[in-house]
């Protein structure tokens, strides 16, 4: 097309130039190809053939710089195009080509950073790989130094590996490290010296010392000095540290978060590298400087529990002042839970034991909140006070969790747990109520407390001494809370604290009880009861219809005694008993002649002699039978739907069966009829006969009669199936006295009675005794704890509606007994379950799954606390 691709622009780029610029590799391709086909290699700029021109037959065009002296790869490598660059050297790019600058296309990629660009210039000629990393430009760098001067430190890894000099010098005397510390390139700095390059390398002016007490004050993007990662190092840059305070560096300089160098310091915990922090008179003043949340050094050493320089801080004279938060450093060292710390701390102000953070918090609610039961025993020990934090907490509600067994067990366990009993028992944070919630393993402890022997076991001055305070409020406590007297027992109960609740302390409170009010409490309404009963037994026995002359009609009525309104069985019960009885009464005294009378006075009888079973269930002799009898009743209710099923399956069948036609109905139906019937149903055929003889049919036996009934023949079943089985009578009798009557279809009969006998007598009742022995173990098991638990709400009845001065009277704060073993509620729980109760009498031999299940639990959260203590050791940067 005549284009001349010779031709220069006005910045001396030829169109090969543009190409590459541009990224056109189709543009780049034509250019070549025409080159490739030139006949002459006479072709000049411009075409035009002066004197100087340029012949590029000589001068490859890939080759042709611009004005700038750059050739098409330096442009391709400057652009960061791979294929560009591919393309260059496939079609002959010199790489050792230097534009005016003396920047070759290594020069280029190392101020780029770009690595896979440089793998691959070296590897294109490696012959040539020597001359050009040891290339300089007119300022005298090297690649090494333009990849450092930019901060790129893996390429300059790269360029040392390939041995790029790393100690040629530029026009300034500069080494690569120099010019990287000049730079603030910290990471090429490092990469340099882990590669070995000369830390005391001097500049033309023989010096690098200036420069670098230029760097030592320079902060990076956090605000941190070199001063600050050197401290945060550890004993590992201990000698960097002081070698940066030998060299001015400042203590006091502070990083975004405003933590000076010994802030760091004291986190790390290394003892050397504070005190060479401290012996500057900055690093003194910085002692007591506050970060942005206004913790000190000693603050900040408390809360890593960092004992030696906590010691180290306080001998130095650093302030125990608070933070923002109004935390001390005992704060701080109570949460991290180090007993040592603490002791440091409170050796040299005691005072701040009780100081209360700006949330009410003193340092015995920080450990209790954080389960440290060694710094919880140690604050008790010096005689911490008992406070309320801003929300109305005392620490035992931070102690007394599930996750925190060891602290409370060491509350628990304290010679100041008196006082804690004293300050809040039976109140809303009462410490008993939140462990029977919490952590009911270690309420058996608790109670164990306040059971004390005295005397020998085996001597009759042999006494056990109860205190009932822990478990019953006094009457003025009861007017503070809304609890009722026995509350914590009440609670136990509803939790199903079984364990619990059998313990002697609980059960000789409840004997106590007994033998002080309870026993002739329920005498006294046993007699009112039972009075009550003879008088109603005697009315309905003496009275009979024959002796009612009144003509009065007893007009129907409709009682509503409301009993939609209780939830309790045995009142439905009891107000049947006394409803049945009135309305009797009622009868009895107006003379009433109705059928009815007689049918109360039966139904009345049953229901008050059947509740007085009920009113027996309080004496413990013979009220653990009675829960059985009921537990048993509550198995038979619940395969009262399969029984009534059965029955009644087995009782229709035979109802059809044995079932008498109707002779009067026969009587009237017409001859042809009759005959009809008679040459179908061997019962109407002898009806038929009987009638034709005129005599009236066999009566049938009063067992075939209980059949002619559905009601009967179920009830009849029920009977059966209890064991009077009358098969003479129900099914012999009639199958061989040859009347048809008597038994209409023998062989149905036969199948069905069969069936009868294998599901009701066999399987039926098997089921049912079944049922019965495989609960009775479970019915053994809670019959003493419903016992307590009915005897519990009793007595809690009771007391609380007692007057204050009478409670006072009856309520006993402490008992003794001989023995604890004398307890009969004691004996009955032992004797039916076998279990230990967990008092202090029983030898160590006696312990039950109950008492080894509570010490495991302690081990296993010991062992949890030591494998999370053990993980955040082995999470600890190592400082050695």
């Amino acid at each position: 097309m005549g284009a001349d691709m010779f031709k220069v622009d006005a910045i001396g780029k030829y169109p090969i130039h543009v190409a590459v610029f541009s990224g056109s590799l189709d543009c780049l391709k034509i250019l070549l190809e025409y080159e490739a086909i030139a006949k002459t290699g006479e072709l000049c700029v411009g075409g035009a053939e002066a004197e100087g021109a340029v012949n590029f037959f000589d001068n490859h065009l890939i080759n042709l710089p611009d004005g700038e002296g750059e050739t098409a790869l330096h442009l391709a490598v400057n652009s960061g195009n791979i294929e560009m660059i591919d393309f260059c050297l496939d079609h002959g790019s010199d790489v050792a080509a230097m534009e005016n600058h003396d920047f070759t296309a290594i020069h280029y990629a190392a101020r780029r950073g770009e690595l896979m660009v440089l793998s691959q210039l070296l590897h294109w000629q490696p012959e040539l790989m020597v001359s050009l990393l040891s290339g300089v430009n007119r300022n005298g760098h090297t690649p090494l130094h333009l990849a450092v001067m930019y901060n790129h430190a893996e390429l300059a890894a790269y360029l040392i590996k390939w041995r790029s000099p790393m100690e040629v010098q530029d026009k300034d005397g500069w080494t690569p490290l120099l010019l990287a510390t000049a730079k603030c390139a910290i990471a090429a700095c490092l990469t340099l010296i882990q590669f070995g390059a000369d830390l005391h390398a001097l500049d033309l002016s023989h010096r690098n010392h200036g420069l670098y007490k230029q760097l030592i004050g320079e902060e990076d993007e956090y605000g941190c000095t070199a001063l600050h990662y050197a401290t945060e190092g550890g004993s590992s840059m201990l000698c960097v540290t002081r070698d940066l305070l030998a060299s001015g560096a400042s203590c006091l300089r502070q990083n975004g978060a405003r933590e000076t160098p010994l802030h760091l310091a004291a986190k790390q915990g290394c003892v050397a590298t504070v005190e060479s922090l401290l012996r500057t008179d900055h690093g003194l003043w910085s002692m007591n400087t506050s970060d942005a949340q206004g913790c000190t050094p000693l603050h900040i050493a408390a809360a890593h529990a960092q004992t030696q320089v906590v010691s180290l801080l306080i001998a130095k004279g650093s302030s125990l002042r608070r933070c923002q938060k109004g935390r001390t450093p005992l704060h701080w060292a109570a949460q991290a839970g180090c007993l040592e710390t603490c002791k440091v701390i409170l050796g040299a102000n005691t005072c701040i034991i009780d100081a209360c953070d700006f949330r009410g918090m003193t340092a015995l609610h920080y450990a209790a909140q954080k389960g440290h039961d060694s710094v919880i025993t140690h604050l008790m020990d010096k005689e911490a006070k008992f406070v309320q934090d801003a929300n109305g907490l005392y620490f035992t509600s931070y102690a007394f969790k599930k996750e925190n067994v060891k602290a409370a067990l060491a509350i628990i366990s304290n010679k100041r747990w008196d006082e804690i009993i004293e300050l809040l028992n039976h109140t809303d944070q009462c410490p008993i109520e939140k462990v029977i919630r919490e952590i009911p393993s270690l309420c058996p402890i608790i109670m164990d407390r306040y059971i004390k022997e005295e005397g020998s076991l085996s001597k009759s001055n042999y006494e056990v001494a109860y205190d009932f305070s822990i478990l019953q409020p006094k009457a003025p406590l009861l007017d503070r809370t809304q609890h009722t007297p026995l509350h914590l027992l009440k609670v136990m109960i509803s939790l199903q604290r079984d364990e619990l609740i059998v313990h002697p302390l609980c059960n000789a409170l409840l004997w106590c009880k007994w033998r002080r009010y309870g026993f002739w409490v329920h005498c006294l309404s046993s007699a009112f009861y039972i009075n009550f009963l003879i008088c109603l037994t005697f009315l309905v026995l003496s009275h009979e219809p024959l002796q009612h002359t009144a003509n009065t009609r007893l007009n129907e009525t409709c009682y509503n005694l409301g009993l939609k309104s209780f939830k309790d069985l045995t009142t439905y019960y009891s107000l049947s008993v006394f409803a049945v009885a009135t309305a009797y009464g009622v009868m009895s005294l107006h003379k009433f002649i109705d059928h009815h009378f007689v049918e109360l006075g039966a139904i009345g009888l049953f229901l008050s002699w059947s509740y007085f079973v009920i009113h027996l269930m309080r004496f413990k002799i013979v009220g653990i039978f009675v829960v059985m009898f009921f537990q048993v009743a509550k198995t038979l209710g619940k395969s009262a739907v399969v029984v009534v099923l059965v029955l009644i399956s087995c009782s229709l069948p035979f109802y059809v069966l044995f079932k008498a036609p109707d002779y009067k109905a026969f009587c009237e139906m017409s001859k042809p009829m009759q005959e009809t019937l008679a040459q179908c149903f061997p019962a109407y055929e002898c009806l038929y006969n009987k009638d034709n003889n005129a005599s009236h049919p066999t009566e049938m036996t009063p067992m075939l009669s209980a059949f002619q009934t559905p009601e009967l023949a179920i009830l009849n079943l029920l009977s059966m199936s209890l064991g009077d089985f009358s098969f003479v009578d129900t099914i012999i009798e009639p199958l061989t006295d040859g009347n048809s009557l008597t038994m209409h279809f023998p062989e149905v009969t036969l199948v069905m009675f069969v069936i009868f006998l294998l599901l009701a007598p066999m399987i039926l009742t098997n089921l049912l005794v079944g049922l019965a022995v495989g609960d009775i173990d479970t019915v053994r098991k809670q019959a003493a704890i419903r016992l307590i638990s009915q005897t519990v709400d009793w007595y809690d009845h009771i007391e609380a509606t007692l007057p204050r001065k009478l409670y006072d009277l009856i309520v006993s704060s402490s008992w003794k007994s001989k023995s604890s073993r004398d307890s009969p509620s004691v004996l009955i729980f032992k004797e039916k379950n076998g279990m230990y109760c967990g008092s202090k009498t029983a030898d160590s031999s006696d312990l039950n799954v109950p008492e080894l299940w509570r010490r495991m639990e302690l081990q296993n959260n010991e062992i949890r606390e030591l494998i999370a203590t053990m993980q955040k050791q082995l999470n600890l940067p190592k400082n050695n």
